[in-house]
């Protein structure tokens, strides 16, 4: 791989002799006609989801929640999960509520990959030009979301990824970002969809491979900068339920090394303050948990 710096402010990224990116300053025609859609991926964490829709209702033109009753491991849902959807739907929050049904005999993470695609066909059908998948526990700062999807449209950017800062409690923050990213808002007006073998080699953003959309040649990458993804990712109102049926807990080892690290970050917040690791923030979202 070979990065080439212009004069004129355009970076390259060259592989085997093939041009694969360009980004930087260029004069482009803004998108016309741009719509925005959203879809929330929910099996668990549904106390978390109506604040978070909250924060970008006002920027998207269209939201879509794709649910499933089973986990990837078959456990069931709340029982009043459906019938919290239909509450969100009567107030305006959401568009368009998706039943998926995931296939058990599939590894969780293509499960997870379907269920995104499933509901980034939807937003295409429904219009949408950009689409971003989040998950309940999601959370943006509105302005902010805001001013960054008007540049994504004006720079007329394909693929970006942003920040992530992890909490502990509504009120108990990560100092730092993650060492990895999350992909943000892309472009889906010309059959992009989710898949495993994006970003593989070229991309210098470490993301969920569940919420990869492949590149090619004409695409407009840009890591954001001006816009953070507030991650809930130990606030539950049963944090072991989500552990246990994470994409992640694929096996037992994989399920108690995970439960020991949020024992961990959740049992130790005031030592980890006095050490600077987690900081004392406002509750900006307003979740009561």
């Amino acid at each position: 791989m070979r990065i080439e710096h212009c004069q004129n402010g355009r970076t390259h990224i060259w592989i085997g002799g093939v041009k694969i990116l360009s980004w930087g300053p260029r004069r482009v025609k803004p998108f016309k006609n741009p719509k925005l859609g959203i879809s929330y991926s929910v099996w668990d964490g549904e106390e978390l989801l109506e604040q978070s829709i909250k924060q970008i209702r006002p920027v998207a033109d269209y939201i879509n929640v794709v649910w499933q009753k089973l986990s990837w491991y078959g456990k069931p849902c709340s029982p009043g999960l459906e019938k919290l959807l239909l509450k969100l739907k009567a107030k305006g929050l959401i568009d368009e509520i998706i039943f998926f049904e995931p296939d058990l005999s599939l590894n969780p993470s293509y499960n997870e990959i379907n269920k995104r695609n499933v509901g980034l066909c939807a937003a295409r059908r429904a219009g949408c030009t950009h689409f971003m998948t989040m998950d309940t526990d999601e959370f943006y700062d509105t302005e902010k979301f805001r001013a960054a999807y008007n540049d994504i449209v004006e720079r007329n950017l394909t693929h970006t990824c942003c920040n992530i800062i992890s909490y502990v409690t509504p009120t108990v923050r990560y100092r730092d970002p993650e060492s990895f990213f999350v992909s943000f808002i892309n472009r889906i007006d010309h059959n992009e969809k989710f898949t495993f073998d994006a970003f593989r080699d070229y991309i210098p953003c470490l993301v969920d491979p569940t919420r990869k959309i492949k590149l090619c040649k004409k695409s407009r990458f840009c890591f954001l900068g001006n816009v953070v993804m507030h991650h809930m990712t130990h606030i539950r109102r049963d944090i072991n339920k989500k552990v246990e049926n994470s994409t992640i807990s694929q096996t037992n080892e994989r399920a108690n090394n995970l439960k020991k690290s949020v024992n961990s970050a959740i049992h130790n917040i005031e030592s980890k303050i006095k050490s600077g690791e987690y900081i004392i923030v406002k509750n900006k979202f307003g979740i009561r948990i």
